[in-house]
């Protein structure tokens, strides 16, 4: 008779809370000695390859699985509010993780002795949109300048933090950064033609590496399609010409859902073909005009809605000399569309936009045209060894993020200063006081200062006076003028996202895990 491995273990209010916050604790506890810009490396065994070094809090994180498996859910919980900061801002995993905890922690506590778990909740999630709020009234616009400063803090080098800040300038507010690893021994950078937008793949199952959790494809034929994709009867025609072409890839831009989804995701898995599919990163006429950009640039055709996809043809793909997708990003590199179409849809735009007086369809215009003109720069991180050069590519990633973020929404006189200064303003719950006021802490202790001194002494000074951890000072220094900067847009998301989360695990009543046991099924059938 069969034997299956579907028994439960089942675990209760304060048991339940205390299994995952120690699941918590256990990912706290390997982040945080990577916070800040004292934080320590981290080694990661591989099971294949070299170890990894790295002071990236999310690529840490992932890493963390745990034995106890009501623990393990709280782990994957905080590694969950990381990720969700990684993917919109790139930057502070660390961070989130860290106040995440915190949070955690203070909450259990007062849950165990009688406080209601549902308010608790929501008067952490109201003092987090304060604390939101408060970001925006302090945030300062950035020049130049500034944005070298941002890259520096993140990065921890001054020669590459101009690099990066030098490159966010050149490609503009629609141009995409790229990183890559070379042989050499130097970090090199290259601005070439390319298309970028704001959607990633479809499917974790797409990605070529998991730790950088990317897909990366050279020399890869791109269907484009209008078609929304849910079934087989669908998708099979197209994959079944892919398995029997040359290189068995293929990258889809459109809609790609239901089984047709997984379908692709099963033949990719069993080798039949390779690739990835992303979706449309705009919606109604947008949509069609995007489309027929990226064709433009790729010399794909977009298939029609009521198209029937047997009848496509090797001729209706594009090609791209290289793809970079992650989970919310695309960046597609040498497309090999017609130089004469590509120069025309330029200037049908340009034309446009001479007699739009419209300011939003305006800006729609400007946008496109920055894609189909704009640059592509391509970081090349160099090393003296695989694990150097892996280290220093975790640097420049974040860096390159946290540079962009400050173009975008500004900067604030350093993060955890920021949250230090937060849990001062009125109507803050004690439960989020305590934890922002925590997360300066733990930046000192990593700097090995005496915190409890020093968080009194920034206190006093006021915002926009902290400590330059890299070098601190007997007064506090102000952080402006020092150069010590965070972009607003990440503290943000850092505080969204661990309320967020540990908000709702306090609510947790109860915990159910599959145990290791194995059973009848006839005994359950019997039932």
């Amino acid at each position: 008779m069969a034997k299956v491995n579907d028994v439960r273990d089942v675990i209760f209010d304060q048991t339940a809370r205390s299994a995952l916050l120690e699941g918590a604790k256990q990912v706290y506890e390997a982040v945080k000695s990577t916070y800040g810009p004292k934080g320590n490396n981290v080694i990661l065994e591989k099971q294949f390859g070299d170890p990894i070094l790295t002071r990236d809090g999310i690529t840490v994180a992932r890493d963390i699985y745990l034995e106890d498996k009501a623990q393990n859910q709280g782990a994957k919980l905080i590694i969950q509010a990381s990720k969700k900061t990684n993917d919109r801002a790139g930057d502070g995993t660390s961070a989130t993780v860290v106040l995440a905890y915190h949070i955690l922690s203070e909450a259990t506590k007062l849950v165990a002795g009688g406080y209601d778990a549902m308010e608790l909740r929501n008067a952490i999630t109201s003092s987090a949109a304060k604390v939101i709020q408060y970001i925006d009234t302090i945030k300062e616009e950035v020049n130049d300048k500034k944005l070298i400063e941002v890259a520096t803090i993140s990065c921890g080098d001054e020669a590459l933090g101009n690099l990066i800040a030098d490159t966010i300038i050149k490609v503009g507010a629609n141009g995409g950064v790229t990183i890559e690893e070379h042989t050499n021994s130097t970090t090199e950078r290259e601005l070439v033609d390319g298309f970028y937008f704001d959607r990633g793949f479809a499917n974790i199952g797409m990605a070529t590496d998991f730790v950088t959790m990317k897909a990366e494809h050279t020399d890869i034929p791109i269907l484009i399609t209008k078609q929304k994709i849910n079934t087989n009867a669908q998708i099979l025609p197209i994959l079944e010409k892919v398995a029997a072409s040359p290189s068995r890839k293929i990258m889809i831009i459109g809609e790609l859902g239901g089984e047709a989804l997984a379908t692709f995701v099963m033949n990719k898995g069993k080798g039949s073909i390779d690739g990835v599919t992303v979706g449309i990163p705009v919606f109604g006429d947008q949509e069609t005009l995007f489309l027929e950009d990226v064709a433009v640039m790729t010399g794909a055709r977009v298939i029609q809605e009521a198209e029937d996809t047997s009848g496509i043809t090797a001729e209706d793909f594009g090609l791209a000399n290289k793809i970079i997708v992650s989970e919310s990003t695309t960046t597609i590199l040498g497309g090999k569309g017609d130089a004469k179409a590509i120069k025309d849809r330029i200037k049908s735009i340009e034309d446009r936009l001479k007699i739009e007086t419209n300011t939003m369809q305006r800006e729609r215009l400007e946008l496109r045209l920055a894609k189909l003109v704009g640059k592509i720069a391509v970081i090349r991180v160099g090393g003296s060894s695989d694990v150097a050069r892996e280290e220093l590519k975790f640097r420049v990633e974040d860096a390159v993020n946290a540079t962009q973020n400050a173009r975008k929404e500004g900067i604030v006189a350093g993060g955890g200063t920021t949250l230090l200064f937060a849990s001062q303003i009125d109507g803050i719950d004690l439960v989020l006081q305590k934890a922002m006021k925590q997360c300066f802490t733990e930046l000192l202790l990593n700097a090995g200062e005496n915190a409890e001194y020093k968080t009194e002494e920034v206190l006093r000074a006021g915002y926009g006076f902290g400590y330059n951890i890299k070098s601190i000072t007997k007064e506090p220094c102000q952080m402006f003028k020092a150069g010590v900067v965070d972009p607003a847009l990440t503290i943000k998301q850092v505080v969204a996202n661990a309320s967020e989360v540990a908000g709702n695990m306090i609510t947790a009543g109860c915990v159910i895990t599959y145990t290791n046991q194995e059973h009848d099924q006839s005994l359950m059938d019997n039932n």
